[in-house]
């Protein structure tokens, strides 16, 4: 991907995927604050695999991990972005939403050396790499 910092990136991971332009409504009430109390008119979500998969290849033997991410863009201030993963685990079904997806994934999903590798590689940026809060959404 070219890019204005005068190199190109490859995207490692998830560099597949479909975004969509979407409305955040929020339950009246709710006694949250920022955009969990307000909304949001516009926003992108992006919805990809983490790696080319075999579409034959289901069960067992799957390699189709979905995730998302979710940009809400605010007025007067920097975007308010989430990102989530079922599990470091691939999926068993091609039903992108069977499974629920998450902020805080499990330790326990780290399994192949892949993972443990990809896991080491989010550690350096982070002491809880595996987590991504919603603070700045309040």
């Amino acid at each position: 991907m070219p890019s204005t910092l005068g190199f190109t990136r490859v995207k490692a991971i998830h560099s597949v995927g479909v975004v969509q332009q979407v409305a955040f409504r929020p339950l009246e009430g709710t006694g949250y604050t920022g955009i969990f109390e307000s909304g949001s008119d516009f926003g992108l979500m992006r919805y990809s695999v983490a790696q080319a998969y075999d579409d034959q290849a289901w069960g067992e033997n799957s390699s189709y991990n979905p995730g998302l991410s979710m940009k809400w863009f605010r007025d007067g201030e920097h975007s308010a972005n989430l990102m989530a993963l079922q599990s470091f685990i691939p999926t068993i079904n091609p039903n992108f939403f069977l499974d629920p997806f998450t902020n805080h994934l499990k330790k326990d999903g780290i399994r192949t050396n892949a993972q443990k590798a990809l896991a080491k590689i989010f550690s350096m940026g982070s002491h809880w790499a595996l987590t991504l809060g919603t603070l700045d959404w309040a």
